[in-house]
């Protein structure tokens, strides 16, 4: 009986005895010989015949949502490629292969692979690695005016927007929409995350507009009126006098009278709109129109009418001087 095998060899398997290196077996490990050689006292030596290991590659997801990925044979000694993954995970792309759940990458996808392991028949697992993607936020100020920097962001870590700083006149910002006429998503310096799936993907958030409210708290009395009234003496004895109402749609007063020893006439005008009054006084005398003239329209108008009025006072009273030259 042959001597059982004592050698090993390193991912192989003891096949049997040859009587060459190069041979193929002829002996199986203990088997029992005889007449091996012819020649008293001849040396006959038997060569191990080795074996390569194989073993299996299975591939686990590691999260993946989706997806699947086929086992693999291997051969000790032998190079080749793993499965090309097929798993998927929302969110992520693939990175690679470790080892265990945890580790971090030791293959790529469809590397060339060998000798992953010396023990036949063995079962190696390959774990998925995954990276979330990267994004960007820009801002879009849809018909406002500013800037600002755009938003990079990473799935699955959710982020701050930053806070608005847009501006229309008129308007007020009411939030983020995904496009220009769109409902509001967002509110301002809301916490966001995973706005997309798309590594690499610029996402667009437009500034939605409401027009302003203007809240006034003119009384309803005397709301859309507006009086205007003109005293004038057209004599020096005061007993001749005409007045003069016009009415406008604005809250506004007016007021003009004459004295004895000179032409003047004052004017009181009261504006109040948005809460806000604003009282001017016109006087006119020797030295003409003093005083500020409103930027409404109205009160430009008044400022003709007392000009226009002042006039004709001036004209009449020197009509009568003519008429009665005693009185003057």
């Amino acid at each position: 009986m042959l001597t059982s095998n004592g050698f090993t060899k390193t991912g192989y398997t003891f096949g049997g005895w040859a009587t060459s290196a190069s041979g193929s077996v002829t002996y199986n490990d203990k088997q029992s010989v005889k007449n091996l050689t012819t020649t008293n006292g001849a040396t006959i030596t038997l060569y191990a015949k080795w074996n390569p290991i194989t073993y299996t590659i299975t591939y686990n997801g590691n999260g993946n949502t989706g997806g699947s990925t086929s086992n693999s044979s291997h051969t000790y000694d032998s190079a080749k490629a793993i499965t090309s993954n097929g798993f998927t995970k929302t969110g992520y792309t693939f990175g690679g292969w470790a080892t265990s759940a945890s580790g971090s990458v030791t293959y790529n996808n469809k590397q060339s692979v060998k000798n992953l392991t010396t023990t036949n028949g063995a079962t190696i697992t390959l774990y998925a690695k995954w990276n979330p993607i990267t994004y960007t936020i820009t801002f879009n100020a849809n018909g406002g005016s500013g800037d600002m920097s755009d938003f990079a962001m990473i799935y699955n870590l959710p982020k701050t927007l930053t806070e608005n700083s847009f501006s229309k006149f008129g308007y007020v910002f009411v939030g983020w929409a995904l496009n220009k006429d769109g409902e509001v998503v967002y509110k301002d310096g809301q916490v966001v995350d995973n706005l997309t799936i798309v590594d690499k993907e610029v996402v667009t958030l437009y500034a939605i507009w409401e027009k302003e409210q203007i809240n006034s708290n003119t009384s309803s009395n005397t709301q859309n009126s507006s009086s205007i009234s003109f005293v004038t003496n057209t004599s020096n004895d005061y007993s001749k006098t005409t007045s003069t109402n016009i009415s406008s749609n604005s809250n506004t007063s007016v007021c003009l009278s004459s004295e004895k020893s000179s032409i003047s006439s004052t004017t009181n005008t009261s504006i109040n709109t948005s809460n806000k009054t604003s009282k001017q006084e016109y006087v006119r005398g020797a030295k003409g129109c003093n005083g500020s003239i409103s930027s409404f329209l109205p009160s430009i108008i008044i400022c003709f009418v007392i000009v226009i009025i002042i006039k004709f006072n001036k004209t009449m009273k020197e009509a009568q001087g003519k008429e009665n030259p005693q009185a003057s």
